[in-house]
């Protein structure tokens, strides 16, 4: 069980430093509308709370 959620956890790891590259890539090619912008960062807020969830489970499985 302790394997797969540190899979889950490090593919929603990779996602999310992905999606932080896709925003810097956005900004720096000046297509950042806010619409485009606001989905990416919805998209990351989405990601941190999944990862803080997946890190809460697996503290409470190492006890």
């Amino acid at each position: 069980m302790k394997e797969k959620i540190r899979h889950l956890l490090a593919g929603k790891l990779i996602e999310k430093a992905e999606t932080k590259m896709s925003l810097r890539r956005l900004i720096q090619i000046d297509g950042a509308t806010d619409e485009r912008v606001n989905r990416l960062l919805d998209h990351l807020s989405s990601l941190e709370q999944d990862i803080e969830i997946l890190e809460t489970v697996l503290k409470q499985l190492k006890q």
